[in-house]
């Protein structure tokens, strides 16, 4: 009996030390269990954010990166930069001129209302005038042209621009002239004519839509009036050639060119009359008869009466007729530029164009008379 008793305690002993082993196990030794509970779970939010790989921070012994200052962009297309250091803005890069191109023009070209632009230097150095008395005389035919159309002008600066292959053109501001045109090929005067004659084209056509409509087409009317231009010009500096500035020695050159171009003027005149006085107004020699006649007038009479004269083809006076609405006839040309004559000389020349078979419509001409005799007034 005792000895069933103390197996009985044996077993009762070993059992509980087998119970304190297993919890000393589980609450000891045994690893913690890696699920978590639902409070310590990610939200909803934060389980739908992407994953994203871990970057490291840098070691904390290496030194931070020092960026350099940020640059500005150059502009879109730009051509790459040179390496070398670009010369200051005074001084450009130096480069040898193409010998196919005019030099470019220095401050000495230009004066205060007009300037040469693009001309080689032997357009000068031909010249027996100084370059800077060529200036003057450019700024004075712009001056006397303003005057003759009593202030209007087609530009407030004249341009006279090198084009190597004309002799003399226009531009809408300004002239052109080319190697024909240069003084050594007229003994050594620059062309005064020829840059009067086109500067005028642009004072009467480059002011005035009324003359457009009495001038174009043909040669009678831009073509003398261009001519008369220039010779106003001339005699406008004789007159004032000391207010301009104007040596002596210019104003023999200036002498040399009109002279020539006076007897030019001269021998076509007589060239229409030899010819049978076959009035064309579509030909340019019935155009130099009426220019040597208008030269003439400005002689005998006074240039300065060639004001009056420029006022008869302002816009202004367009609106009183209405022979022009159906076009411009021969007579009808001829008509207003005697008419027109007429009023700038207070003189009727009538007669001197009939000798000359100008058509003249006697009805029409008492009409314009009137009309511009009011307007210039």
């Amino acid at each position: 009996m005792k000895k069933g008793f103390a197996l009985l305690e044996l077993l009762v002993v070993v059992s509980f030390f087998a119970l304190i082993g297993s919890a000393v196990y589980v609450f000891v030794i045994a690893p913690p269990k890696t699920t978590t509970s639902i409070s310590e779970r990610p939200s909803r939010e934060e389980r739908t954010l992407p994953l994203e790989p871990v970057v490291p921070p840098p070691p904390t012994t290496s030194p931070p990166t020092v960026l350099p200052p940020a640059q500005p962009k150059p502009p879109p297309m730009s051509p790459p930069q040179s390496a070398e250091p670009s010369p200051p803005p005074t001084q450009p890069p130096p480069s040898a001129p193409s010998p196919s191109l005019p030099l470019p023009p220095s401050d000495s070209n230009a004066g205060v209302y007009s300037g040469f632009f693009g001309f080689p230097e032997k357009f000068f150095t031909d010249s027996v005038v100084p370059k800077e008395q060529m200036v003057k005389v450019a700024d004075t035919q712009y001056q006397s042209l303003k005057k003759m159309h009593n202030g209007n002008a087609p530009y407030s600066f004249a341009r006279i621009e090198y084009d190597p292959p004309v002799y003399g053109t226009t531009l809408p501001n300004g002239i052109k002239l080319g190697d024909a045109a240069f003084p050594g090929l007229n003994t050594g005067h620059p062309r005064w004519e020829v840059m009067a004659h086109e500067q005028g084209h642009n004072f009467f056509g480059g002011t005035s839509v009324w003359y457009n409509t009495l001038g174009v087409p043909g040669p009678f009317l831009q073509e003398s009036l261009a001519v008369l231009s220039a010779f106003y010009t001339y005699h406008n500096i004789l007159e004032d050639k000391q207010v301009f500035g104007i040596d002596e020695k210019t104003i023999e050159s200036l002498n040399y060119d009109f002279t020539n171009g006076r007897n030019y003027q001269k021998s076509q005149y007589e060239l229409y009359l030899s010819q049978g006085k076959k009035f064309d107004d579509q030909n340019t020699l019935t155009s130099q008869a009426l220019d040597y006649k208008m030269i003439e007038y400005g002689e005998k009479h006074g240039w300065q009466n060639y004001t009056k004269l420029a006022k008869a083809f302002e816009n202004g006076i367009a609106s009183q007729f209405i022979f022009q609405q159906d076009g411009v006839s021969a007579v009808e040309r001829s008509t207003y530029i005697i008419a027109a004559l007429g009023i700038a000389f207070n003189k009727d020349f009538r007669g001197d164009f009939q000798l000359l078979s100008f058509p003249i419509d006697d009805t029409l001409y008492n009409e314009i008379y009137s009309k511009i005799i009011e307007y210039t007034k």
